[in-house]
């Protein structure tokens, strides 16, 4: 039944969402739902094998007030794909002008909810973010996200002939 199922999904969540773990959101000065958010994103962004640098770009995105000309806009396009199921992983420059929270390049901040279920990975990562100095990310063709301080370095890796699009 829908409330047994629901019940042992919370019961699950909340056997793994220790005190430890609330406390560790705690001294990074986020809810727990946001840490949900944040590890929503990374879920969704990564293979698995740099959570912890995609969770660094993410707060420190976040934290930018322009110095790094991100301005809190995380420009995570998994989000906007998040209320474009039918998009099949292609956004068009028309879903880019879309009036959503979700839209990650139009508006700071973090999506209002979780845009998947994150695994406890993702929500660790979360939690324990890589200290780096990484404002951009994007994918080569080698199949991994290459990290970036600056927009300059970004935009160069973009359009040159390693980048996996």
């Amino acid at each position: 039944d829908p409330k047994g199922a629901f019940n042992k999904l919370l019961s699950n969540f909340n056997k793994k969402m220790t005190a430890e773990r609330k406390g560790n959101a705690v001294e990074l000065g986020v809810s727990v739902e946001d840490i949900l958010i944040i590890a929503s994103l990374i879920e969704k962004e990564t293979d698995g094998s740099d959570r912890e640098k995609i969770a660094s770009v993410i707060y420190n995105r976040l934290k930018d007030t322009g110095s790094h000309g991100t301005y809190g806009v995380l420009g995570i396009d998994a989000a906007l794909l998040y209320v474009l199921p039918d998009a099949g992983g292609v956004i068009t420059q028309k879903d880019l002008e879309m009036e959503s929270p979700y839209n990650l390049r139009k508006y700071p901040g973090l999506p209002p909810t979780p845009i998947a279920n994150p695994g406890l990975a993702s929500i660790d990562a979360a939690l324990h973010p890589a200290d780096t100095d990484y404002y951009y990310y994007a994918l080569g063709k080698d199949g991994r996200h290459h990290f970036f301080k600056t927009l300059k370095e970004h935009t160069a890796f973009v359009q040159s002939s390693e980048y996996g699009g």
